[in-house]
C-alpha cells in the first residue's frame, strides 16, 4: 500500500529492527517514514488474535517510543505513530478491550492520543468484477499522516486488489507467527524439493532443503537470519515429520531420501491431513505405563508368615 502511495511516506521495509528508549529492539511487520524523515509509521498486522487482547495491545504500545535504529541521517526519528490491523472477526473484541484500558490506563494515555489506530481487514469481491479483495478499513483512532487518513476516508476503505493479493501470495510465503506443519509439507514438497525424473529416488541433506527454500523466497529486509521467511527448525520439523508418515526416509544426521513418486502425488494436502491424523490416533491409542508400575516390583513373602488364605 504505502508503496503504491509514496505521499504517505517512504517505505522501510517489513521486520525492519528498530529500537526504544530504553535500548529494546523491536521488529514492526511493515515501518516507514513521513514528514521529511522526522516521523515514523509503523503497521502490526494481526491475522488472528488470540484470547489475551490485552497482551497484544500492551505490546503495541512499545512502538510509541521506537524512535531509534532508523535509516535516517542521524540514525533516529522524533515520533513514532502506530496502527494494529487485526481481521474484522477480531475488531469488535478490540474495541472492548480498549475501553477497559481507556478507563484504568496511566497518564500517557497512549490509546486515546494522536498516533494510535486500529485498522481491520476483509475478504470480499466486488459486484463488478467478482475478483476476490482485501479492504483495509479504519475503526479506531487516527494517525498523523494526513495523506493517509485521506486514504483511510475512501468510501468502504482501501482496496488491495486481486493482482496484488496473488504477488503477495507467491513472495510471501510465511508470516513470523509458526505455521501449521502440514502446510511447511506441502510447501517443501510443491516448491522446495528438487524433481529429478531419470531416477527413481535421490538423498539430500537439511542444508540444501533449507538453502533453497530461502534462495526461492528472500528475506523481508536485511539478509540476516532473523529476517528469512523460513526457518531452518521449522524445515527440519517438517522433513521429520514426514519420515513418520513414511513419505520419506532418514538415512542419516540430517539426511533424507525422497521418493520421485511423492513429488508428482495428486490431493497432497489431503493425503497429508489424513496421515497426521492417523498417527494423532495412534498415540492416542497407545497405552501408558505409570511412573509407579514401572518402577513397581514383585514382592516376595517373607518365609515367616503364613497364608491369609484361612482368614477368606
Amino acid at each position: 500500500m504505502i508503496r503504491r502511495h509514496p505521499t504517505v511516506g517512504r517505505f522501510i521495509g517489513e521486520s525492519h529492527q528498530i529500537r526504544g528508549l530504553d535500548g529494546g529492539r523491536l521488529t514492526p511487520d511493515i515501518s516507514s517514514i513521513f514528514d521529511l524523515d522526522k516521523r515514523g509509521l509503523v503497521f502490526e498486522i494481526k491475522y488472528s488474535i488470540g484470547s489475551s487482547v490485552e497482551d497484544y495491545l500492551l505490546k503495541v504500545k512499545r512502538y510509541r517510543n521506537a524512535v531509534h535504529g532508523w535509516p535516517t541521517s542521524s540514525g533516529q526519528i522524533e515520533t513514532n505513530d502506530v496502527v494494529l490491523l487485526c481481521n474484522a472477526n477480531d475488531t469488535p473484541r478490540v474495541l472492548a478491550c480498549l475501553s477497559e484500558l481507556n478507563v484504568r490506563q496511566d497518564d500517557e494515555k497512549f490509546f486515546t492520543s494522536p498516533g494510535f489506530s486500529v485498522w481491520q481487514w476483509i475478504m470480499g469481491s466486488t459486484k463488478e468484477d467478482r475478483e476476490d479483495s482485501m479492504w483495509l478499513q479504519r475503526v479506531y483512532g487516527k494517525t498523523r499522516n494526513t495523506n493517509l487518513e485521506e486514504l483511510a476516508d475512501t468510501p468502504g476503505g482501501i482496496r488491495i486488489t486481486e493482482d496484488v493479493l496473488r504477488f503477495l501470495r507467491f513472495q510471501h510465503m510465511f508470516v513470523r507467527d509458526k505455521p501449521p506443519i502440514q502446510y511447511v509439507i506441502v510447501f517443501l514438497v510443491q516448491h522446495v524439493l528438487p524433481k529429478q525424473p531419470d531416477v527413481s529416488s535421490y538423498d539430500i541433506e537439511l542444508e540444501i532443503v533449507y538453502d533453497r527454500a530461502n534462495s526461492f523466497f528472500p528475506g523481508w529486509w536485511e539478509a540476516a537470519e532473523e529476517t528469512r521467511q523460513v526457518k531452518r527448525e521449522l524445515v527440519k520439523e517438517a522433513l521429520n515429520r514426514m519420515v513418520d508418515m513414511r513419505y520419506i526416509t532418514k538415512i542419516g544426521q540430517d539426511k533424507y531420501q525422497i521418493p520421485n513418486s511423492l513429488l508428482g502425488k495428486k490431493r497432497l494436502l489431503d493425503d497429508v491431513c489424513r496421515r497426521l491424523e492417523n498417527i494423532a490416533s495412534r498415540q492416542a491409542r497407545r497405552p501408558r505405563v505409570s511412573l509407579h508400575m514401572r518402577r513397581s516390583r514383585k514382592l516376595k513373602r517373607p518365609t515367616d508368615t503364613s497364608s491369609l488364605d484361612r482368614f477368606i
